[in-house]
C-alpha cells in the first residue's frame, strides 16, 4: 500500500503548487513580468502587484497566481468539472445544483456525444435524444462546465471523459 502511495505522489513533482493563508488587500507579488493575476487576484491600479480579494490560500500554479477562498459560493468557471445534483427538469433543460449563486443548465444536446455521418453532416438525433428522459430529479452527475458568466446560469455538459451519471 505504501508503495502504490508514493507511485501517486511522484505524478505530481512536475507540478509546482504552493498554498499560504493570505487576507483581502496583501500583495501576492510584485513580480508582475513572470505571474499573472487569476481567480481572486487583481492588479493594482499602477498595475506593478498582484493583491488578493479574499481570505483564502494563494496558490501558484504554473504563471498564475490564484487565491482559493476559505468561504462562499463556488464561482464556476469554463472548463471546470463539478459535481452536479439535478433539481428540475422540463422538455427543454435541466436544472443541476452545483452549488453556485445559480442553478447550472444542462441541455439535452449536451448529454449525447455527437458522431459524423459520412459525407460530414451531423447523424439525425433520435427523439429519445432530445427530450429530457436522460436523467431523473435526484440524479448525481458529473459535469463540465461550458460557459458562465455574471449575467446568465453556468451551461454545463456531460459529454466527456468520465463525465455523466454517477448513481
Amino acid at each position: 500500500m505504501e508503495e502504490e502511495i508514493s507511485e501517486e505522489e511522484d505524478d505530481f513533482d512536475d507540478e509546482k503548487t504552493t498554498r499560504d493563508l493570505v487576507v483581502p488587500g496583501e500583495v501576492l507579488t510584485e513580480d508582475v513580468q513572470n505571474f499573472l493575476p487569476g481567480r481572486g487576484t487583481i492588479l493594482n491600479k499602477e498595475r506593478n502587484k498582484i493583491i488578493s480579494l479574499h481570505i483564502g490560500l494563494k496558490q501558484v500554479s504554473k504563471n498564475y497566481m490564484n487565491v482559493i477562498p476559505l468561504r462562499g459560493i463556488y464561482t464556476p468557471q469554463p472548463g471546470d468539472k463539478v459535481i452536479a445534483v439535478v433539481v428540475d427538469k422540463n422538455p427543454v433543460k435541466y436544472r443541476c445544483d452545483i452549488n453556485a449563486q445559480d442553478l447550472g443548465i444542462l441541455k439535452p444536446k449536451n448529454t449525447i456525444k455527437r458522431s459524423k455521418m459520412r459525407f460530414g453532416r451531423g447523424r439525425d438525433y433520435q427523439k429519445d435524444d432530445r427530450s429530457t428522459e436522460r436523467f431523473e430529479i435526484g440524479d448525481v452527475l458529473i459535469v463540465k462546465v461550458l460557459s458562465a458568466n455574471r449575467l446568465n446560469s453556468p451551461e454545463l455538459t456531460t459529454v466527456g471523459k468520465f463525465l455523466g451519471k454517477k448513481n
